[in-house]
């Protein structure tokens, strides 16, 4: 069942007000059971709810007595389960009772204000994590290397010169999400630091930041992303030699980086892994056995065919932002070409390339790829590629006459109009370009969870609704993530409660037609949030939802509202690409 249509709130307003006063309602019956549960032992873990407002059936270690969800839940039996009715109407368990407990009186200004409907979630974002609305008590203090009584140290490597929009971030955080009595406090060794692509620098860059800016601050608990290179040399040296909590930007990694030092490096996006295996069953389901009709021009036989009358010959082109990528190997592609296997496509090693693209985007690289597919005349071209490479091979489609399919995902950041500016495929192809995005779709400005949090941590700040303002999404979602296993974990905040309490946090995921933000799910061994993904086809002519897209015609288009979809779920059958109007997010 999805949510009335809406879009995000910020609190203050009269929404808020109601939520508050809901979450105060329901503290005075919830404190009451919580009490009277708290004289046993306490439990070895936080056990989150799936379906009931009452957020935490079981309190974090130690803390029983003290820590609560909002709304209705179901109240535990002495022995941890539900008290059944043979026993209710038992004179010797009637006898047996514990006494009423003392309701406890709690300041409006110490509640969360949460938000709903239930199951509540701790924020207005979709992807927030459930609600944990009041806790009081002791937090164990320094339970981890960055972590105090106060404090939680979190170090910010590449800022670029945005500290107050980080900030600002940071406050939004602070004031919405429990803690514990602690406060996220940031690390800028360098507030203008914006990274650099070697491998010497960014190992240098995580040697500052993880001594706490070389011992002028205390040592990191985690570290926000790396803005060069998607952080490829910063991520591990924070994990593996510093054993320090990174989360990644915005290209994924596939789970065998991320468990290379585990349990330390997380990111936002699906692992590498289960995306491309939902590319390949995705392709099976809807474009597999068919004619290529969303391609254009001819093949190269004599006399030429037309590409779009053809059946479809699928190519792969895996190209990440850096040729030294982890991902940048043959075996990274087995989710995805062993899926095609099951409905009949088998992609030759020659039609299979891997980093297309060579040295500073290249052409003369671009072209001679190019001509290996339009030569085996491959009619639709699947482009794991990042959007600078994306953008040189469609410039050497163009000036050979070659107009496959595109079929390009979140990998490498070529799903979001930003990325389409900045990779500038021509018109000629870009006609042909459709997919899959395994991330929110794009939404007016005003309503993204980045510019609602920014506002509310500091009003003064102006919200950012230019199409390259989408990267600063990524700021965002790396913070949420860090949000939610600090929240998650309870007050005893290591870096196993962090890994436990996120993999076990049921997230609320509300359906909210405006925003189709897609669910989040840390799945167990898993160490990304997002979980499923939406099609999507470019329109060379519609406007998308941004302050400045008069100036950048074009746009992603999302079919059915941007409905989402997980593995075993894609729908079969030719999909409406190119067709209709253009749904953008305007």
């Amino acid at each position: 069942m999805t949510e009335p249509k809406r879009t995000l709130r910020r609190p203050g307003r009269t929404p808020g007000s109601i939520n508050l006063a809901v979450a105060l309602a329901a503290l005075g019956v919830l404190l009451p059971l919580l009490l009277s549960a708290a004289t046993g032992a306490p439990p070895t873990a936080a056990e989150f709810s799936p379906n009931a407002r009452q957020v935490i059936k079981k309190a974090p270690p130690g803390q029983a007595a003290d820590v609560n969800g909002t709304g209705e839940g179901d109240a535990k039996a002495a022995g941890g389960g539900k008290a059944s009715p043979a026993a209710a109407a038992s004179p010797s368990a009637a006898a047996s009772a514990p006494p009423p407990a003392q309701t406890l009186q709690v300041a409006a200004n110490q509640v969360k204000a949460c938000v709903g409907p239930p199951p509540l979630r701790q924020i207005e974002d979709p992807q927030s994590p459930p609600c944990i609305a009041y806790w009081k008590g002791d937090n164990g203090g320094a339970t981890s290397r960055g972590v105090t009584r106060d404090s939680i140290y979190i170090a910010v490597p590449t800022p670029e010169n945005a500290k107050p929009q980080y900030d600002a971030l940071f406050a939004f955080f602070n004031k919405r999400f429990q803690f514990y009595g602690r406060k996220l406090v940031p690390e800028y060794c360098s507030e203008s630091n914006s990274g650099a692509a070697d491998q010497p620098t960014q190992v240098a860059d995580a040697a500052t930041s993880a001594s706490g800016c070389g011992g002028t601050l205390p040592k990191p608990f985690a570290s926000t992303f790396y803005r060069q290179n998607n952080g490829a040399f910063y991520m591990p040296e924070m994990a593996c030699r510093y054993k320090t909590i990174v989360v990644g930007s915005y290209s994924p990694y596939d789970s065998k980086f991320m468990n290379r030092c585990a349990p330390y490096q997380y990111q936002y996006p699906m692992e590498v892994d289960e995306e491309f295996a939902n590319i390949g069953e995705w392709a099976c389901a809807r474009l597999a056995g068919k004619v290529a009709k969303w391609a254009g021009g001819s093949d190269s036989s004599a006399p030429p065919k037309a590409l779009n009358t053809l059946p479809r010959k699928f190519g792969i082109l895996l190209e990440p932002f850096t040729d030294t990528d982890p991902v940048a190997r043959r075996s990274a592609l087995t989710p995805m070409v062993s899926r095609l296997h099951t409905c009949g496509v088998d992609i030759p090693d020659k039609d299979a390339i891997i980093n297309p693209v060579t040295g500073s985007f290249d052409p003369s690289t671009a072209q001679n790829a190019i001509l290996q597919l339009k030569n085996d005349n491959v009619t639709s071209v699947i482009c794991m590629c990042n959007f600078f490479s994306f953008g040189t091979l469609q410039r050497a489609a163009e000036s050979s006459a070659y107009q496959p399919e595109w079929i390009t995902s979140t990998f490498g950041l070529n799903d979001v109009n930003s990325s389409f500016v900045l990779g500038a495929g021509p018109p000629g192809q870009m006609q042909h370009t459709f997919g899959v995005t395994f991330q929110p779709r794009m939404v007016n400005p005003l309503t993204n969870p980045y510019n609602v949090a920014l506002q509310e941590g500091d009003p003064s700040q102006s919200p950012d609704t230019a199409t390259t303002g989408e990267a600063k999404l990524e700021v965002y979602r790396a913070l949420l993530l860090l949000a939610s296993g600090i929240q998650m974990a309870g007050p005893n905040l290591t870096v196993e409660t962090f890994r436990d309490g996120l993999r076990n946090a049921r997230f609320p995921n509300p359906v909210i037609p405006a925003l189709n933000a897609g669910a989040v799910d840390v799945r167990p061994g898993g160490y990304s949030l997002t979980a499923d993904g939406a099609e999507w086809w470019y329109s060379t002519t519609a406007r998308g939802p941004f302050s400045d897209s008069a100036g950048h015609p074009g746009t992603g288009c999302y079919i059915d509202g941007g409905r989402r979809h997980t593995l075993g779920s894609w729908p079969r059958g030719d999909a409406p690409f190119f067709s209709g109007t253009c749904d953008s997010g305007a």
